[in-house]
């Protein structure tokens, strides 16, 4: 019975061991380089509010501190974000069986001097679902629900950006 604890045991921190020495991260995670321990984070839109909510969120997780002064610190603005929905098929009824929720956002990075890192970021995610005009209402909280999931996959995205740019200054 114990060389067969021993053999679970074995396997488990083999197993850990590989993992840990592939790179894997859970989901969400992003590793921002030591040069990053505080930032700035600009969002004039209303329209980009929930996205940088995400952010915010994602850097407080990663140990950065939110300042709210850009004097002397890494800034990282969201300059414009655009939604788009449209019919992707049609149903036999000539009614729109499914629609596509996109949602795009240019962006740019400057590091404390100010100088730019990413002058012109651009990234969008999207995501199709089936509509059903019988249930517009659950349809609505449909789409409103792909909308936060596209705005964590932009956070993300934008994110690995930042981490890649900013770990080659």
């Amino acid at each position: 019975m114990s060389k067969h604890k021993n053999a679970v045991w074995m396997g488990v921190l083999v197993s850990a061991s590989i993992v840990s020495g592939c790179g894997f991260h859970l989901r969400g995670q992003v590793d921002l380089p030591d040069n990053l321990k505080q930032m700035a984070l600009s969002c004039p839109q209303e329209s980009s509010r929930d996205l940088c909510l995400n952010l915010k969120k994602s850097l407080e997780q990663a140990g950065i501190q939110i300042l709210d002064s850009t004097d002397d610190a890494a800034v990282l603005s969201i300059n414009d974000v655009k939604d788009q929905r449209r019919a992707v098929s049609i149903g036999n009824d000539a009614g729109v069986a499914e629609y596509e929720v996109t949602r795009s956002v240019k962006f740019s990075f400057t590091d404390a001097e100010g100088n730019p890192v990413i002058a012109d970021g651009k990234t969008s995610q999207f995501q199709s679902y089936r509509f059903d005009e019988t249930s517009v209402l659950g349809k609505d909280k449909e789409e409103e629900q792909i909308r936060k999931e596209l705005n964590q996959l932009l956070a993300q995205d934008i994110l690995n950006r930042v981490a890649v740019s900013a770990s080659r200054l």
